[in-house]
């Protein structure tokens, strides 16, 4: 009963397509890609959603997310759907961490690391992750004393905050 929000290329495991909203995070989207994630929010699905919109990054020799969007924000307040915070241990290779910041450092608009995380994925089969798994935060908690942005940014907080 789960459903991913997943960047696009992802949708070529075949473990994750049946389940997979498929985003483009490179070109232009679906027609009916907002349809789709209205859909989804509306319906009895559990939503996982990777909120910065990327992997994380090496960032500072620390593996860690960009600013994270206010999708997921937005569609769960809209929708009166809580909010589990979760946190995942997992970490990419170095080398998926390296042609990230060497893409960015040359200036390059394409995200070629994304092009490695099928891989990425396959590399750590089999392995074991941490998962660390937060209180439900109701949409009412969400209230205008932020704004959608300034929330999804503390949600980020908290979910960091689970791994200590």
């Amino acid at each position: 009963n789960i459903r991913y929000l997943l960047n696009d290329i992802l949708m070529n495991l075949p473990g994750l397509k049946p389940l997979g909203i498929p985003v483009n995070v490179t070109g232009a989207q679906d027609r009916n890609i907002f349809k789709k994630v209205d859909e989804v929010f509306k319906s009895d699905h559990h939503i996982i959603v990777f909120p910065a919109g990327l992997c994380s990054r090496m960032i500072k020799g620390k593996v860690q997310d960009l600013p994270w969007k206010k999708t997921a924000i937005q569609k769960s307040v809209e929708n009166n759907r809580s909010i589990v915070p979760i946190y995942f241990s997992g970490q990419n290779s170095k080398r998926f961490y390296r042609i990230a910041n060497i893409s960015k450092a040359l200036g390059l608009k394409f995200n070629i690391a994304m092009l490695f995380l099928a891989d990425e994925v396959y590399r750590n089969r089999g392995q074991q992750f941490e998962i660390h798994i937060g209180k439900p935060i109701a949409p009412h908690n969400l209230d205008k004393s932020k704004t959608a942005y300034e929330w999804a940014q503390w949600l980020r907080a908290k979910v960091y905050e689970l791994n200590n």
